[in-house]
């Protein structure tokens, strides 16, 4: 075995808030919501910049809400948990390629048996 460190997959900004247990759902505001036919008819006076750029300003805030959540994480100082946990992973993997490697040895033991035995046979 040889001593090389197990790299670790860098976690996504909503994956690390759900493991700190924040709430990544979206707010969503009475912007988004679709007006119904008889609210765009009175309020449309047949200039549409307004409309068109309603959806745009969501997403700037949501962009920008989402953005301001990662900045306010805190900055990790000790991995050694991470590390601790990684540990015990590998030994758990590790014991399971053990214990799958005595069963696969016990089974060509049995198979060479086997084979001896219908040698003498014949």
């Amino acid at each position: 075995m040889t001593g090389k460190k197990t790299t670790k997959l860098a976690r996504t900004p909503v994956q690390q808030a759900e493991k700190e247990g924040e709430d990544t759902t979206m707010e969503t505001s009475s912007e988004t919501e679709p007006k119904s036919n008889l609210e765009m008819d009175s309020n449309h006076s047949g200039d549409t910049s307004s409309q068109e750029d309603a959806p745009r300003k969501v997403s700037q805030r949501r962009h920008h809400r989402r953005s301001q959540t990662i900045r306010e994480q805190p900055k990790r100082v000790n991995n050694q948990e991470d590390e601790e946990v990684t540990h015990q992973k590998f030994e758990i993997f590790m014991a399971e390629m053990v214990s799958t490697m005595k069963t696969m040895n016990q089974q060509i033991v049995n198979m060479k048996q086997k084979m001896d035995n219908d040698q003498q046979l014949n």
